[in-house]
């Protein structure tokens, strides 16, 4: 794992950190000067526009492994309180996302899908009646407008298998 240089000394960024945050009842170091569209505080430094939080973890732990993000613990973007900031895979944000129920990340799946020709009642339906071996997978594929392929995944459990 390669590691890169901190971005400026750290006393010199600290100096910059100095009446831009204020800190909450929650702990979170507040970042109160300029952020992004995403709420993520941002400042400019050696003329780039970097993202505080992470210039926050090299100043208090050091530089940041190449290929790792800085993760909020507290789930807060615009925090930069050193012990609310972890590094991890993108995966490991993505995750973290899905598990706190943050940002607009909704799960997707059947009528919802908008290339989906079936809905849920049909599904349904298309199984009771192959169990009851009224017809095949042809036969139904040509009566609900789809391949035989997905008749026979939603048959065997593999397509829309939430739904069982």
């Amino acid at each position: 794992m390669v590691i890169r240089k901190a971005s400026l000394p750290s006393d010199s960024i600290t100096d910059r950190f100095q009446g831009r945050y204020t800190i909450s009842a929650s702990g979170c170091w507040e970042w109160t000067a300029a952020k992004n569209n995403k709420g993520y505080g941002q400042l400019n430094v050696q003329n780039k526009r970097m993202l505080v939080h992470r210039l926050s973890y090299e100043v208090h732990n050091g530089p940041i492994p190449d290929g790792l993000v800085v993760r909020h613990k507290c789930d807060n973007p615009s925090c930069i309180n050193p012990e609310h900031l972890e590094v991890g895979t993108h995966k490991d944000n993505m995750q973290d996302m899905i598990k706190r129920n943050r940002g607009n990340w909704k799960p997707v799946k059947g009528s919802a899908v908008s290339v989906s020709k079936l809905t849920e009642d049909q599904v349904i339906e298309i199984r009771a009646r192959y169990v009851r071996i009224t017809c095949g997978t042809t036969f139904l594929a040509k009566e609900y407008g789809v391949s035989s392929t997905v008749i026979h995944n939603i048959i065997r459990g593999k397509a829309w298998a939430w739904l069982q």
